[in-house]
Parts: C-alpha cells; sequence; structure tokens
C-alpha cells in the first residue's frame, strides 16, 4: 500500500473519507476499486505527517541492517513462523502456512491438508 497514486493499492484522500484505491492489476475481479477504511484505521494513518506521504506507506526496514524488507524476505519469515508453530496446511505435502496461507478462509475442522 502506498501513498502513490500510480501504485496498485493506495491511499486515496480525495473525497469526504479517506479510502483504498485499487487498480484492476492488483484485484481478483480485475476492476478499480475505491474501498472504504474503517475510521480507526483511517486516524492511524492519517497520522503521517503531509511531508511524509509518499512511497510505501509502511517502511518496514531491517532491524540490523535499517534497509528497507524485500517482499520476498517477509514471505519467508512468514513460511519460518508457519514451520516453527508446526502450522500443517498439507499434511500429505508436508506443507505448513505460509504468507498466501493467510489469505485464504479457513476450512471447517477435519477438512485441512
Amino acid at each position: 500500500m502506498s501513498w502513490d497514486d500510480e501504485s496498485p493499492i493506495s491511499v486515496d484522500l480525495s473525497g469526504r473519507h479517506p479510502r483504498l484505491r485499487i487498480y484492476a492489476e492488483a484485484e481478483k475481479g480485475r476492476k478499480d476499486r475505491l474501498l472504504p477504511m474503517t475510521p480507526d484505521f483511517a486516524e492511524f494513518i492519517l497520522n503521517t505527517p503531509q511531508e511524509e506521504r509518499e512511497g510505501p506507506v509502511f517502511k518496514i526496514t531491517g532491524f540490523f541492517t535499517g534497509a528497507p524488507v524485500t517482499l520476498k524476505r517477509i514471505s519467508r519469515t512468514i513460511s519460518a513462523i508457519g514451520k516453527k508453530a508446526n502450522v500443517v496446511v498439507n499434511k500429505a505435502e508436508g506443507k505448513y502456512a505460509s504468507a498466501h496461507d493467510l489469505r485464504r478462509p479457513s476450512a471447517p475442522a477435519g477438512r485441512r491438508g
């Protein structure tokens, strides 16, 4: 999510209330969408000073390096957490929870993997 209008997912402050702008290329239904934000989330991001409202909304940096953390690194970290927590999503393949699995709704008990 970005402050920049050209980003696939961005903050839109043009209306009465802040919204998320999601362009078709980033949206499963392949339609441009403007989605409302919850009031508490809008209040949270609007605490960002005007002069800092560019680039990613959440600037995630490495603890030791201070360098921006890549999407690949975040994905690997989530996968490592899934494995360490022993969250199995597919017993037959021995697959542990990953970032992709967080997008899915939970299956009823007894119907996983």
